[in-house]
């Protein structure tokens, strides 16, 4: 039972999460994902995840919820290797603006919003003792999990420790209506952070924060707007 609503929540969250958000919708970095080979060769789920070699984790991580381990365990394997990984970034290949570590990241957070509101105690017993980024990601998930998080979500857009971190309090913030939200939420539509797609040469540049921040101010029911020749360019209008 529990296999078949997860990958439901996880496919649900994870096409909402990030990406370029525009009135199109958002989509997840993670979305792409590796290859069939390293995302579904998992190994047994008995293994600590954070034992389990970078390459293959991201496989494993989804195994963990597979079965019929109690919540309390899952949420120690995810926590304990999120918390790892923010200390000790793996390397490996990049997905959309995500570096790997990122990627792992935002997993190990979808599918421990996956497990639903037996995962919420578990959270939030690890959140106090973790790290600055380690923290961000916890309240993310309980955000997702529709914890009261209001406060914490609006310190995230303010001070986010990372941008994967904060473009999902963004679109926290768009699905929660937090109006509070809208003066940072409008800064953000003028963000420097660039990208270059390797795949487009001569292409026009993204700007993935910007993206996401006019999707998440359209989703409040805003008009932002940028020009055809200047796609990157947004300007806020009001309602």
């Amino acid at each position: 039972m529990r296999h078949r609503w997860v990958v439901v929540a996880l496919a649900a969250l994870l096409v909402a999460a990030c990406g370029r958000g525009d009135d199109r919708g958002v989509t997840t970095t993670t979305s792409r994902g590796p290859s069939s080979s390293t995302a579904t060769a998992a190994p047994d789920p008995v293994v600590p995840l954070r034992e389990v070699p970078a390459e293959r984790r991201l496989g494993a991580a989804y195994a963990l919820v597979q079965g019929d381990v109690p919540a309390g365990e899952v949420i120690d394997q995810l926590g304990s290797a999120l918390e790892e990984e923010t200390s000790s970034p793996s390397s490996g290949p990049s997905f959309g603006w995500y570096d790997y570590s990122e990627t792992l990241q935002e997993t190990y957070m979808a599918v421990m919003v996956a497990l639903g509101s037996e995962a919420v105690p578990e959270i939030e017993r690890r959140i106090e003792s973790a790290d600055p980024v380690s923290q961000g990601w916890y309240v993310v998930a309980l955000g997702y999990l529709g914890e009261p998080v209001d406060a914490e979500l609006l310190a995230l857009l303010s001070d986010s420790p990372t941008r994967p971190i904060l473009v999902h309090a963004m679109e926290l913030a768009a699905r929660r209506e937090l109006e509070e939200a809208v003066s940072v939420l409008t800064e953000y539509l003028k963000d420097d952070y660039v990208m270059q797609d390797l795949h487009r040469s001569g292409g026009p540049p993204s700007y993935p924060v910007r993206d996401v921040a006019a999707g998440a101010l359209r989703r409040m029911g805003y008009v932002v707007y940028s020009p055809p020749e200047r796609p990157w360019d947004y300007e806020l209008f009001g309602r």
